[in-house]
């Protein structure tokens, strides 16, 4: 059965790399760093772990007079359906353009190309030949 993964915005992404980074985490200490990292309101701290909440990407435990939070989405399968909707969106869900693109446009390393060889020769061994 495939999750369904909430869209997340700009903002709430940096809330979720904090909650993937360190859960449980309490709302106090995802307010601090925030705070500092982002010069963010607390109140528009607690906006966004509520949306994540409601989206169903975190949820929380009651700890005494403290919410644990943790996610629900991880972040692998955020990244996943990103990488999807990338696909889609940008290149019509077509994986040679965007490899052949990415290729073209950027300037590799021999150590860069070595990896994406390997990567390209495990990938042809493992997919059956029928697809």
């Amino acid at each position: 059965m495939k999750k369904n993964i909430p869209s997340i915005s700009n903002s709430e992404l940096e809330v979720m790399k904090l909650i993937w980074k360190k859960n449980p985490i309490t709302s106090d200490e995802i307010i601090n760093i925030l705070s500092e990292k982002m010069s963010w309101n607390p109140q528009t701290i607690k906006t966004f772990i509520t949306r994540l909440a409601k989206k169903g990407a975190i949820s929380y435990n009651r700890s005494g007079r403290n919410y644990l939070y943790y996610p629900i989405v991880t972040q692998n399968e955020y990244i996943k359906a990103e990488n999807r909707t990338f696909l889609k969106k940008i290149y019509d869900g077509a994986v040679d353009k965007l490899v052949y693109n990415f290729i073209e446009q950027e300037d590799l390393t021999e150590e860069d190309i070595e990896k994406l060889q390997k990567i390209l020769d495990s990938k042809k061994k493992s997919t059956p030949r029928n697809k």
